[in-house]
C-alpha cells in the first residue's frame, strides 16, 4: 500500500486499493466464517493505513477552472503539463456551438504545487477564421467528489500577467475591462499561454483542514458501506463497532 502511494501518488489510486483491501479482508473472514465479519474491529489496520496515507498525501490541484463570458463554435481549449506531455480526456474541452452566455470550462490535471513542478500551459486551437476568446477568470480547485475547494484565482487587471509561451507568438493578448482578449489566432498554429505557477503560494490551516477532513469522511463512508453490506455468516449476530 505504501509502494502504492509513492508510485501512483493519486488520492483515486489510494480508494481503489483500500476498497480491494477491505474487501479481501472481508471475504476472508466471510470465508472462514469468522462470526465478526460486521464488525469494525477486524478491518482496523486496513482503515488505520488507508487514512494515514490519505493525510500524508499532498493536496493536489486537479481542476484549473476557466471563466469566460462566451466561447464561438470550433474552439478547443486544453491544459497540458507540457508539449511534450499527451492530455487526458479530462484536460479537454471543445465547443461545438456557439455559447454567447457565460460558460465555465473544468480542466483536468493533478498538480502538486507545493512539490517542484511546471506551471500548466493553456493550448487553445480554432477550426475556422476569426475567432477570439475571452477570458474572465483562472482558478485552481482542489476537488474530492462533490467538494470543490478553490486554491488560488486570477480575474480582472490579473489576467495581464497572462503571456505567450512563446516569445515570437503570432497571436495577441490584450486587456478589456474586466478580462483578457486572446485574437490574430491562427488554424493552423495553436495559441500557447503561460498559466500562473503555484511555487509561492501556500494553502492556508483552513483549506488544509478541509481538504483532509473531506479526504477521511469520504473513506469512512466506504468502509461503512462496504461493512454494512457484507454478507453475514450463519453464525453471526449483526453488529457494527
Amino acid at each position: 500500500m505504501l509502494l502504492s502511494l509513492l508510485i501512483f501518488d493519486d488520492v483515486i489510486t489510494l480508494y481503489l486499493c483500500g476498497a480491494i483491501l477491505l474487501f479481501g479482508s472481508l471475504s476472508a473472514l466471510y470465508l472462514l466464517n469468522t462470526p465478526d465479519v460486521r464488525s469494525i474491529r477486524p478491518h482496523l489496520g486496513v482503515v488505520a493505513l488507508i487514512a494515514a496515507g490519505l493525510l500524508i498525501l499532498p493536496i493536489a490541484v486537479n481542476r484549473v477552472v476557466i471563466k469566460l463570458p462566451n466561447l464561438s463554435a470550433g474552439t478547443y481549449l486544453t491544459l497540458q503539463a507540457s508539449r511534450d506531455r499527451k492530455p487526458g480526456l479530462s484536460a479537454q474541452f471543445f465547443n461545438r456551438i456557439d455559447d454567447h452566455h457565460e460558460l465555465t470550462v473544468n480542466l483536468g490535471t493533478q498538480l502538486y504545487f507545493q512539490q517542484s513542478h511546471d506551471a500548466p500551459l493553456l493550448r487553445v486551437d480554432i477550426l475556422r477564421d476569426k475567432i477570439v476568446v475571452r477570458i474572465l477568470s483562472i482558478r485552481y480547485d482542489t476537488r474530492l467528489a462533490y467538494v470543490y475547494l478553490p486554491l488560488f484565482e486570477i480575474s480582472g487587471d490579473s489576467l495581464s500577467a497572462l503571456e505567450a509561451a512563446d516569445t515570437n507568438a503570432s497571436f495577441g493578448l490584450k486587456m478589456e475591462p474586466g478580462r483578457l482578449l486572446i485574437d490574430r489566432l491562427d488554424v493552423e498554429a495553436p495559441a500557447w499561454i503561460q498559466l500562473p505557477h503555484m511555487e509561492k503560494h501556500a494553502m492556508t490551516t483552513g483549506q488544509t483542514a478541509a481538504v483532509l477532513s473531506a479526504r477521511l469522511l469520504l473513506w469512512f463512508f466506504i468502509c461503512f458501506g462496504l461493512i454494512s453490506w457484507a454478507p453475514r455468516n450463519s453464525t453471526e449476530e449483526y453488529r457494527f463497532g
